[in-house]
């Protein structure tokens, strides 16, 4: 049995950093002075994980820059970020607790903050422990890697039918409100989901994990063009966060023409995810529940998208039609 296999009822945990940074240095001892874990409150920096580490932190961030203004921006974005400092040799992890509270996401399908904090935690970590988890320039790749490294140990930590169902939603949610195409880690976190059925992910070693999230990426990671080609698509509907706060439901219409329309399989299933969350007056922001279409015009759109469903049962891998744009 893995070190790191123990399960806890996600409704009943409690998101402790101090004891989190424990548990990752005692399967990664490896890393202990090479990756260090931060804290960015509103005007403070605290080093979490071992009280031997807070003068070295400190040294370090009074002669880097680069951490410097990144833990800036953690501060002011509140999302969390990774960062490697090749010439110095270290790694860093930054989180602002609660983490990524701003997200735009839907509600019904949301974790609690806790898990959100445990899943932001891992993720962070799966870039600088996975091979590839930071490479410059493949910024969908290694979100891929990073996502799966997540998801593994969420289903590691709380279960095969834990919050972490609900993943593959709230990425698509954030890939359109968010506007954040990066994070379109759906394909590899659904197959992991899948897997879990019969794969016994708690009896991986922490290598093994590494190894495993690695494996995933590479091999049902959504091609960059397919995700850039959705992504481009969405956005030009102008559906966001603004115009369901004002109440502008063109651009749901917009996306329900969009899915009555296309060919593309993705397309449609994706689309009609965010399509249905937002009918479903599912989307919230910052815990408030945004405003949702109402009336039989809009009950006949999602049956009408819904009525598409068997055209795309059974669609032929690997074949991509992208339209010219």
């Amino acid at each position: 049995m893995a070190s790191h296999a123990f399960k806890t009822a996600a409704d009943k945990y409690v998101f402790d950093y101090d004891r989190e940074v424990a548990a990752f240095y005692r399967d990664h001892p490896e890393r202990k002075k090479t990756l260090f874990f931060l804290e960015a409150g509103e005007e403070t920096i605290i080093c979490r994980g071992d009280e031997d580490d807070v003068d070295e932190v400190a040294e370090l961030l009074g002669h880097n820059p680069a951490l410097c203004a990144t833990v800036g921006q953690v501060q002011k974005s509140g999302f969390s970020q990774a960062l490697r400092c090749v010439s110095e040799g270290y790694d860093y992890v930054l989180l602002k607790l609660p983490c990524n509270k701003k997200n735009v996401r839907p509600l019904g399908c949301s974790a609690s903050q806790d898990v959100v904090n445990f899943f932001c935690f891992n993720h962070e970590i799966g870039h600088m422990v996975c091979p590839g988890g930071s490479n410059k320039g493949a910024e969908l790749e290694k979100e891929y890697i990073a996502d799966a490294y997540a998801a593994i140990r969420l289903i590691q930590r709380f279960g095969a039918d834990s919050e972490i169902k609900n993943l593959p939603a709230m990425r698509a949610v954030e890939m359109l409100f968010c506007e954040n195409a990066s994070h379109f880690t759906l394909p590899v976190v659904e197959r992991i989901i899948a897997d879990a059925k019969t794969v016994d992910f708690s009896a991986l070693s922490p290598q093994q994990t590494v190894a495993r999230a690695v494996e995933y990426a590479e091999k049902y990671g959504e091609k960059p063009q397919m995700v850039g080609f959705m992504a481009d698509a969405f956005y030009a509907l102008g559906l966001n966060a603004r115009s369901l706060w004002i109440r502008d439901f063109a651009p749901v219409r917009a996306l329900g023409d969009v899915l009555l329309e296309t060919k593309i399989p993705e397309q449609y299933k994706w689309g009609k995810t965010i399509l249905n969350a937002v009918l479903e007056g599912d989307i919230g922001q910052d815990g408030e529940r945004m405003p949702k279409p109402e009336g039989a015009e809009w009950a006949a759109l999602r049956q009408a998208v819904e009525a598409r469903a068997a055209e795309f049962k059974n669609p032929q891998p690997g074949i991509i039609i992208v339209p010219k744009l």
